[in-house]
């Protein structure tokens, strides 16, 4: 199923609240100015996120979206639809509304969308089932003050598409990232044994992997289930990958395995300085196998006469690399020899460099 292009949520302030005029709110909400600004400070005053916004679909339909979102990321949150007169929304616009909602708000778990109207009702329906997805829906009774749901689905953030991908290596975890075209990778990082993750999307991936306990900590070798939901909605374990998560996880295990020196993936630096972008282009120049001390980073990129003066400089550039595997910083060690920083920390600079020297030294032998 095809989902819609680009993100057109737009959050509803306070003075255009004259807009809500234009969907089947209750007529005591919407009589005065001073009433539409009362009722979106109340609605707004009970979520922790943005919760009014207007979306457009890919046909230029307006709707108004009521988001109520739970107090956790294990508690389900609610959307309120209201579509403008005479909209048709198609099982693709729901879905679409759902990414853009879940790229808006990236503490949200899960969705359940609720609509007052829809006229492709049973189309939308079966083409929503068909996708995997739990719909309901109910007769929908009249002389009630705010308009009843006819029609809705329940959905996770995973089962449209994950931002991230786990690869397990040895105890740690290592998440690759990916932007919203899924067109390069803009970060990699490490989870550590028993780390506690906090509501986002690595932990979102984690829960459905069953790499969570009931605590939010990490713990890849109990494989247990994550945390359990508050509610009672249906679930479904269903991740989507893209394509280029899933070469990156073909890639980075193999590596990981000892069968390949290198990985060769598209990425893009979303931050950094001119000087830290320097030292990272040089990391690469560090051959597989290899160590380069700080010193001798810094003289690569600096020059060996003010290579002793940069060599601190170069060391907290290493540390700030969003990228490591693809910018492998881990083959930079100290003057002396010592396993000294890593984003990830010194065990898994160890591991690294210790599969790196074993492998190429087997691979010459």
């Amino acid at each position: 199923m095809k989902l819609g292009s680009g993100h057109k949520l737009t959050k509803l302030l306070y003075k255009d609240n004259k807009q809500l005029k234009n969907y089947p709110l209750p007529a005591s909400c919407l009589k005065t100015h001073r009433q539409r600004q009362a009722f979106m400070r109340r609605w707004q005053e009970a979520s922790p996120l943005d919760s009014i916004f207007l979306w457009q679909s890919d046909q230029g339909q307006e709707s108004l979206v009521l988001l109520q979102a739970g107090p956790h990321f294990t508690s389900g949150s609610r959307v309120l639809v209201y579509p403008s007169q005479s909209v048709n929304l198609e099982a693709e616009d729901c879905l679409a509304l759902c990414q853009d909602i879940f790229s808006h708000c990236p503490a949200l778990y899960d969705l359940t969308l609720d609509l007052t109207a829809c006229q492709a009702q049973e189309e939308s329906l079966k083409e929503l089932e068909a996708a995997g997805f739990m719909c309901w829906q109910q007769p929908c009774s009249s002389g009630r003050p705010w308009p009843q749901a006819k029609w809705g689905f329940y959905i996770r953030r995973l089962a449209l598409s994950s931002p991230l991908i786990h690869v397990p290596f040895h105890h740690f975890g290592i998440l690759l990232q990916e932007d919203n075209k899924h067109e390069y990778l803009t970060s990699v990082d490490f989870i550590q044994p028993q780390q506690v993750l906090n509501p986002g999307p690595p932990a979102f991936l984690l829960n459905d992997l069953g790499l969570l306990n009931a605590d939010c900590r990490y713990q890849p070798e109990a494989r247990t289930p994550g945390p359990s939901r508050a509610t009672s909605e249906p679930t479904t374990n269903r991740i989507c990958y893209s394509p280029l998560l899933r070469e990156a996880e073909k890639q980075v295990t193999a590596y990981l395995a000892g069968l390949s020196r290198g990985l060769d993936l598209p990425y893009k630096l979303i931050k950094g300085t001119s000087f830290q972008r320097q030292v990272w282009q040089a990391i690469q120049d560090i051959p597989y196998g290899t160590a380069w001390s700080y010193r001798d980073l810094a003289a690569k990129v600096v020059g060996p006469e003010k290579a002793s003066a940069y060599a601190r400089a170069v060391g907290r550039a290493c540390g700030a690399n969003p990228l490591p595997l693809l910018i492998p910083c881990h083959r930079v060690i100290g003057q002396d020899g010592q396993l000294v920083g890593f984003t990830g920390g010194v065990k898994i600079k160890d591991r690294l460099l210790n599969l790196e020297v074993f492998n190429y030294q087997a691979l010459k032998d």
